[in-house]
């Protein structure tokens, strides 16, 4: 998702500052549109000082939009599930996403200008069996994304942050996730592509 984000904004002329723990695939993009910025960050967002780290090297840049795609799940039942994976995927999935949210909000609301996407998902609306920490993880982004947007506009701010739920995506998500370890292959995802979903959610929000 985080490529598919990156080449959608490209292809409508932004300079970009990718972030991601390996960033060899951005290496394809800083070929493909050489007349634009392609910054290529490596940074672990579970490691919460990172996200510190990334904020004050960002504000050095003229940023206009944060994406919040950073994310995995575990699978497993939970009296079975390994805590210290689960509490890293809180880490990066609630913690890193609130505490960039927090800055760049701050940042954007001083400026009266910006825009932050939060990736919830459509688990966000329910609870799920087998994955209910991941579950649990996304309704937290929704949740909080939602008050803050209601606040902004209370307050007459052009910023805004907004939550977007996709559903089923075909990415990597089944084989980063337990799931792999107890079943024979990953499910057939019948959903959106990358591409296509991120194309749909820019030109929405």
């Amino acid at each position: 998702m985080g490529f598919a984000y990156c080449e959608e904004l490209l292809k409508q002329n932004y300079n970009i500052i990718g972030v991601a723990r390996e960033t060899k695939s951005l290496q394809k993009l800083q070929t493909q549109y050489p007349h634009l910025d392609i910054q290529a960050w490596d940074y672990d967002l579970s490691d919460l000082k990172n996200c510190h780290s990334l904020f004050a090297r960002a504000i050095k840049f003229n940023v206009s939009l944060l994406i919040n795609n950073a994310g995995y799940g575990v699978w497993g039942l939970f009296k079975d599930t390994d805590l210290e994976k689960e509490l890293n995927m809180i880490d990066l999935n609630i913690k890193a996403l609130h505490i960039l949210t927090k800055l760049f909000v701050k940042h954007f609301v001083e400026k009266n200008c910006g825009r932050v996407i939060n990736l919830a998902s459509i688990a966000a609306f329910a609870p799920g069996p087998v994955f209910s920490t991941y579950f649990a993880s996304k309704a937290y982004v929704l949740s909080l994304s939602t008050a803050i947007n209601t606040e902004l506009k209370k307050q007459k701010s052009l910023v805004r942050v907004i939550s977007v739920c996709p559903g089923p995506i075909k990415t990597d998500f089944w084989s980063r996730s337990e799931y792999q370890n107890t079943n024979k292959k990953p499910p057939k995802i019948k959903g959106m592509t990358p591409e296509k979903f991120c194309h749909q959610s820019l030109k929405r929000h």
